[in-house]
């Protein structure tokens, strides 16, 4: 087994972005690098209006990525938990690459996989 890098990128945001390029575009260029991009937003004062909602989903879906809003007081908690869920998304990932390429790239290969409860 040959041994890699995982390239991700963990944006920790407002969802407001109101300067520069417009960070969805950016996001979605991110994947045709292997890169994906997990967004964390902050809550202020318990708010994150449906605009700044909008931003921080979208970045992440352009970006192949996950993401998670959270209140300020509990960042460290939840970039732990995002990276452990973003690491175990990538690990998944690259398990299916190699099981395909060892069984073949068919459209049966997934007949063949066993149960993500008995892997």
């Amino acid at each position: 087994m040959k041994t890699g890098k995982l390239k991700q990128i963990l944006l920790i945001t407002d969802g407001c972005s109101n300067v520069g390029v417009d960070p969805i575009a950016i996001a979605s260029m991110a994947p045709e690098y292997g890169i994906s991009i997990n967004v964390i937003g902050i809550l202020d004062d318990h708010l994150l209006g449906e605009k700044a909602l909008t931003e921080i989903k979208e970045i992440a879906l352009a970006g192949g990525g996950i993401h998670q809003k959270v209140h300020s007081q509990v960042l460290a908690k939840t970039v732990q938990m995002v990276t452990r869920k973003a690491m175990t998304q990538t690990i998944q990932q690259v398990v299916n690459k190699e099981l395909r390429h060892i069984l073949g790239n068919t459209e049966d290969v997934a007949h063949c996989l066993l149960p993500r409860e008995e892997r």
